[in-house]
């Protein structure tokens, strides 16, 4: 638990100038620094309060999620109900709890993962271009029906992983050790080269489980803790179940690696040519459209991937070309994934920035940004004032 908050509070002096604030909450707009300052105070005062502690701390956290939906990274929502069981629990129950969160996240992650689309697309990726390099071995020589299978090991795996952990602890750290090795291989240098935040979290998941866990430790039976807070933490720890329905954010479903987010992809035309820049692709030399990667955007500010929901990603699209000359043609397209069928794609295009804000007024929850700075590469397409 200190692990993943002192990560936390140490991420939260980075501020990304030039990627749109989404707030959960229209009008929301916090100095980052404040929060910093609340979750490094919450660990202060946590060795000698640590209710209080733990309470500052979740609370740091929680306002900067309100202050910007890109901050519900699965790391840090992790943090944050850790932070709750240690504030809302006696430390046995509170040690309970966060067992039941451990499993909670292989077995929603695994499951979110047990469909055609991962073991065409995202999974085959990983055993491919990632373990396959990192261990030296050619997926040439395989066969087809051997990679598809070794594809469906993962989430599957994951999957044994999390029930071992309820039902034999000490072989479930091992089946995760194992799990988050080979992830760290096929994530790491040796392989797909992700960033350092993702092979950060592997580690302390797996030291996580560990001290949870391993040297046959047992937890003494209790149900200390007030049985509406009890009722409570069970919901939370439900609620990734409602995430296939669209009632429940993927990353704070552990949804991580799965197909199932929808991809957006923003394109413009008749803007001056963007050069040298990772997330805008070369104009094409007949029409001038230049591909802008949300994605890769994301990553060069944030050195991570984009909150995967969709109607984050169309407010971060709607962001940028507010910032364009009214007259700029665009093309927003939204690619989805049939993942339970036949893992075939579909596809819709929003042309028209009257049918784009009517989308995003569909949607519960904030698409509008707070103040942002265009990035450098991107000032020439700015709208003149």
């Amino acid at each position: 638990m200190l692990a993943a908050a002192l990560f936390a509070a140490g991420r939260a002096f980075v501020v990304p100038p030039e990627f749109p604030p989404i707030p959960l909450a229209a009008g929301v707009s916090v100095p980052v620094w404040s929060c910093a300052a609340a979750i490094a105070a919450g660990f202060a005062i946590a060795p000698v309060r640590r209710v209080t502690g733990c309470l500052v701390a979740a609370c740091g956290l929680g306002v900067l999620f309100m202050r910007d939906q890109h901050w519900i990274q699965p790391w840090a929502w992790q943090a944050f109900l850790l932070l709750l069981t240690e504030a809302a629990f006696p430390p046995a129950a509170a040690v309970r709890w966060q067992r039941r969160l451990a499993v909670s996240v292989y077995v929603f992650s695994a499951v979110s993962k047990l469909d055609v689309a991962f073991s065409e697309h995202t999974g085959r990726l990983l055993l491919t271009g990632g373990l396959a390099p990192a261990t030296g071995l050619d997926p040439r020589f395989w066969g087809e029906g051997l990679t598809t299978a070794l594809t469906w090991s993962l989430p599957v795996g994951e999957l044994a992983a999390g029930m071992l952990l309820t039902w034999r602890p000490a072989w479930g750290v091992w089946a995760a050790a194992a799990m988050h090795a080979g992830l760290l291989l096929a994530l790491g240098p040796w392989g797909l080269d992700h960033h350092p935040g993702v092979l950060i979290w592997n580690v302390f998941f797996a030291a996580h489980v560990w001290a949870l866990f391993g040297g046959g430790k047992t937890v003494a039976e209790s149900r200390r803790g007030r049985r509406p807070i009890r009722v409570l933490a069970a919901v939370v720890l439900l609620l990734p179940a409602l995430e296939p329905l669209g009632l429940w954010d993927h990353w704070p479903s552990w949804s991580v690696y799965s197909n199932r987010p929808a991809v957006v992809r923003l394109e413009v035309w008749g803007m001056p040519r963007v050069e040298g820049c990772d997330y805008v692709a070369p104009a094409d030399p007949l029409s001038g459209r230049q591909i802008v990667s949300l994605s890769g955007w994301s990553f060069e500010t944030w050195r991570t991937p984009i909150y995967p929901q969709e109607r984050f990603q169309l407010a971060a699209a709607a962001a940028l070309l507010d910032r364009l000359p009214p007259d700029a043609p665009f093309a927003v397209r939204v690619l989805r994934y049939s993942p339970l069928r036949t893992g075939e794609s579909a596809e819709r295009v929003l042309q028209d920035r009257t049918a784009l804000k009517a989308e995003l007024s569909r949607y519960w929850l904030n698409t509008a940004p707070s103040v942002w700075t265009l990035p450098d590469p991107l000032r020439k397409w700015a709208a003149p004032d």
